[in-house]
């Protein structure tokens, strides 16, 4: 069954095995404090990105056309989780990491990579050194 939370509505219990627990409460409770009607939806999520100091990953149209799929990256002790917010007509749908797609959870990995070696590298033109010679061509 995939754990999804709505926030207003009873989360799913936390598990032992997640990751991240305390930086998802932070954001989701972020989240919650910004669902004012005040602001829009996307609005309050870049808010909550902010607040709880996590990442945007990647921002995508949902499928449907009818709101945005955010990828966030919550980093809690040196390791990495996952969420995947839609904005949907009642607030949000989270969506934990182990219930994203493979390839879209793929593609927020390879685009957080890319931004820290830009951040480290400062402008980033060592990227393409990285790669196979036959790749920049």
């Amino acid at each position: 069954m995939a754990a999804h939370a709505k926030i207003g509505s009873v989360a799913p219990p936390v598990s032992e095995s997640r990751i991240c627990k305390l930086m998802r409460l932070h954001f989701e409770l972020a989240l919650e404090r910004g669902v004012t009607g005040q602001q829009s939806l996307q609005d309050t999520l870049v808010s909550a990105v902010a607040t709880a100091g996590c990442d945007v990953a990647a921002e995508l149209p949902t499928r449907d056309a009818t709101g945005v799929l955010t990828i966030v990256r919550l980093r809690e002790d040196g390791r990495d989780g996952f969420l995947q917010i839609r904005t949907a007509e009642s607030g949000f749908d989270i969506v934990d990491e182990i219930d994203i797609e493979p390839a879209l959870l793929s593609f927020a990995r390879a685009s957080i990579d890319v931004l820290e070696r830009l951040k480290a590298g400062g402008s980033g033109s060592n990227l393409l050194s990285d790669m196979p010679s036959d790749a920049t061509h």
